[in-house]
């Protein structure tokens, strides 16, 4: 007959499993216990933070019904964990999901019971959304800087620039403006009406104020989700299209903001992200501008030098340094 455990071995049990569940609690990735038949067992607070429901209607519940998205179903081979919970693998399986649009590493660990067969899975999801943002920002900030050595002018590379970060950060319109010489006044590069109805005759002047004015001045991106409303909408000229949201992002040139990038009207408005994302392009921009610079310079120079030589009185020989 088994011996009752004493009040100290009752007591050590119990502050263990006290400290087990505080710290599984504790833990800030979602964490559920499942069955070979995907049934839940147990989740942590994580789990019922990120899902929206109480532990107590979680349990018995199919992992599949509450966590993944359709891609992930009952049918045999569909689910990316299916040889964990067949119990034909005893290591990790990792895979990608998405839930109420973010994205999620998945790991699903095996456990085992004494005589080898499939006891639990421990399934840990990780939030990987800004991760897998700040990759896809490297890839257009690396693709809109490959268009600078390829663009035979700048408003060329503006113009690449300007549709890689748009449609990056999902505004629908918006333009690429310099500051004009009497330094008052904005001169469009090019405006992409995004195909809304704008009765403003283009050729008008646009002044340097408002929204566009702050993004000058501070070298910042500034924006506002709530334009129309705002003490900006006063500077619209009478026909402008309606502007839910606007933003704009500085082209930097050294310590100097010569331009601006503009978008608008981006479904839900613009997040701290986008703001991120544009101020990033803005720089790109402004490199594509000193590059610009250099180039016209470099031809310039080598246009004196050509003239200089065909149409010096005296004969004139180059010598390579080397020979």
């Amino acid at each position: 007959m088994a011996q009752k455990p004493s009040y100290e071995e009752f007591e050590r049990i119990s502050k263990e499993r006290h400290d087990l569940e505080l710290i599984y609690n504790s833990v800030t990735n979602p964490v559920m216990v499942l069955d070979p038949d995907q049934n839940i067992l147990s989740v942590n607070l994580a789990t019922e933070r990120l899902i929206g429901i109480s532990k107590s209607e979680l349990l018995n519940k199919k992992c599949y019904d509450v966590m993944h998205s359709e891609n992930c179903v009952t049918q045999s081979g569909c689910c990316p964990f299916q040889k964990v919970f067949s119990g034909e693998v005893a290591n990790n399986i990792e895979a990608e999901i998405e839930l109420k649009n973010e994205s999620f590493l998945v790991i699903c660990t095996p456990v085992f019971d004494k005589n080898g067969q499939l006891d639990k899975v421990f399934h840990v999801s990780t939030n990987v959304t800004l991760l897998k943002k700040n990759e896809k920002k490297a890839l257009m900030l690396l693709e809109a800087t490959r268009t600078i050595p390829l663009s035979k002018s700048f408003t060329e590379a503006a113009k690449s620039i300007y549709d890689i970060c748009k449609d990056h950060i999902g505004a629908t319109c918006g333009y690429v403006a310099m500051k004009s010489e009497n330094e008052k006044d904005n001169d469009l590069l090019f405006l992409d009406d995004g195909g809304l109805p704008c009765f403003v005759d283009p050729s008008l002047p646009m002044p340097i104020r408002g929204l566009r004015k702050e993004s000058y001045e501070t070298g910042e991106v500034a924006y506002s989700n709530d334009f129309m409303n705002s003490s900006y909408k006063k500077y619209m000229p009478e026909g402008h299209m309606v502007l839910e949201n606007v933003l704009f992002s500085p082209l930097k040139f050294g310590d100097e903001v010569p331009g601006v990038i503009g978008l608008a009207n981006k479904p839900g408005g613009f997040k701290e992200y986008d703001i991120e994302v544009a101020k990033a392009f803005g720089e790109i921009a402004g490199l594509a501008l000193r590059h610009s610079v250099i180039k016209e310079e470099l031809v310039e120079k080598e246009h004196f030098s050509s003239n200089l030589l065909d149409k010096s009185p005296n004969p004139i020989l180059v010598i390579d340094s080397e020979k």
